[in-house]
């Protein structure tokens, strides 16, 4: 599997998928989401979520891709790209897999 790639798009939407392959018109992308930053009004901190590109009452989306698509994306519609931040990669995996990490052990675990 080749390394996620982050796209901006003219109508200011961020995408995220790998790339399967590309020619003169387009990206063939392999789970593709929209990523979608929200800010905490309170305290100031952003996060990130991946939804799907295209909502189930719209489009044919396979129910076991938790969300995300294949298909092709135009290059015309793309104003930059660029490569997500380890924080970013590393939801994506999650994201496209539906495995989520531990990053803390629970406070009453026993000390060696």
């Amino acid at each position: 599997m080749s390394d996620p790639v982050c796209f901006k798009t003219l109508i200011g939407m961020d995408f995220i998928g790998t790339v399967e392959s590309e020619d003169d018109e387009c990206y063939h992308m392999k789970n593709m989401f929209a990523i979608s930053p929200q800010q905490n009004q309170q305290t100031q901190e952003i996060h990130i979520s991946f939804s799907a590109a295209v909502h189930r009452s719209m489009g044919a989306v396979d129910p076991n891709k938790h969300g995300s698509i294949d298909v092709p994306l135009r290059k015309s519609a793309i104003v930059f790209q660029y490569k997500p931040n380890a924080q970013i990669e590393e939801g994506y995996q999650q994201a496209i897999t539906g495995i989520q990490i531990a990053r803390t052990l629970p406070g009453n675990m026993p000390r060696s």
